[in-house]
């Protein structure tokens, strides 16, 4: 509790009350009581200090949020446990891409029950330290972090590599690059022959950038044919200009 507050952790005050009527207040980690509003939350607390094995600890952490559910404390409870966690998980000791990447996944677990300053603080130090390690980011986790700290994810990097693939139809709907390689090779070339002929290099087998630059370029009777070669081999478009949007698959926002 003295540490908590040290930190600069506010205690509910259910629990101040506690301490004022004179209750001992022990950090004794096996004494795990959900009786009252305040016990649950203590009963919180030494879990997440206790070095129980991690089954147990999270198995015994889930019975005390069930009962923090109930009395409706749950928000104040995981944060508790957060802010403990976040204690033993230091982002100032990053050393290795191990350490970052275990940073970056309690944040991820944890961001809700952190003020933004606190967010913002601890993204700007993962950007700051991966590239000390010369860690390279994946898409998705740049992605994260931003929208951890609540800024747009939409970066100048993202918004090109979209450009690049993604790819509008005479018909107005929109696919992804990676859609087309789910074509069969001798079905295209049975119903659409020219376009084939402009994206195989006489392989036979589709070259999906090659495709993709020829489909821009196509019929508007070739594009309708192919809408329903996608389709049929469960490609949805991303967007549709006549009823935006259509579908965003999580495949599609994966490859993005």
């Amino acid at each position: 509790m003295d540490t908590l507050e040290a930190s600069g952790f506010t205690i509910p005050e259910y629990v101040r009350a506690k301490q004022a009527d004179g209750e001992e207040i022990t950090d004794n980690s096996n004494d795990i009581r959900i009786d009252s509003q305040a016990n649950v939350w203590l009963s919180a607390v030494k879990l997440a200090c206790s070095d129980l094995p991690a089954a147990r600890r999270e198995r015994e952490l889930q019975y005390v949020y069930d009962a923090a559910q109930r009395y409706r404390i749950l928000d104040e409870v995981k944060a508790a446990s957060a802010f403990i966690e976040k204690m033993d998980v230091d982002p100032q000791q990053i050393r290795t891409e191990g350490d970052w990447q275990r940073t970056r996944d309690w944040l991820h677990k944890n961001a809700q029950y952190l003020d933004l300053p606190i967010r913002e603080g601890i993204v700007d130090h993962l950007f700051e330290k991966a590239a000390e390690l010369r860690y390279t980011l994946s898409l998705s986790e740049d992605c994260l972090l931003r929208q951890i700290a609540e800024r747009d994810p939409v970066t100048p990097e993202l918004q090109k590599l979209a450009e690049a693939n993604i790819h509008k139809l005479a018909t107005g709907k929109h696919y992804t690059t990676d859609q087309f390689e789910a074509l069969p090779f001798e079905e295209v070339r049975e119903f659409l022959p020219d376009l084939v002929k402009q994206a195989s290099f006489e392989i036979p087998a589709l070259q999906p950038n090659l495709f993709a630059d020829a489909a821009k370029r196509a019929s508007i009777d070739e594009a309708m044919v192919l809408d329903m070669l996608l389709q049929k081999h469960g490609q949805l478009p991303i967007c549709d200009d006549s009823n935006l949007p259509v579908a965003i698959s999580d495949a599609i926002l994966a490859a993005l």
